[in-house]
């Protein structure tokens, strides 16, 4: 992993703290419970560009990369995700 993924990495590991420590001072059930989950997608992210970026075959097996189907979006009522 470069250093530019790894800021990548970081940055979106400390963004999903601040909004974990946001989510912690809500008072909110349902607004604690969104900011949770946009953390854990944050942290999710980090994860992936620290898997991606950190494999040794970047790039080199490209005729071999697929399709992965998106995670279901939770909706609430009024359609909002």
């Amino acid at each position: 992993m470069d250093h530019t993924t790894s800021s990548i990495a970081d940055y979106y590991r400390e963004k999903a703290r601040e909004i974990g420590r946001l989510a912690s001072q809500s008072c909110a059930a349902d607004v604690r419970l969104q900011l949770f989950d946009v953390a854990e997608l944050f942290r999710r992210m980090a994860a992936h560009v620290g898997r991606r970026m950190s494999s040794d075959n970047v790039g080199r097996d490209l005729d071999r990369a697929t399709a992965h189907e998106p995670s279901p979006v939770r909706m609430e009522r009024g359609g909002r995700p």
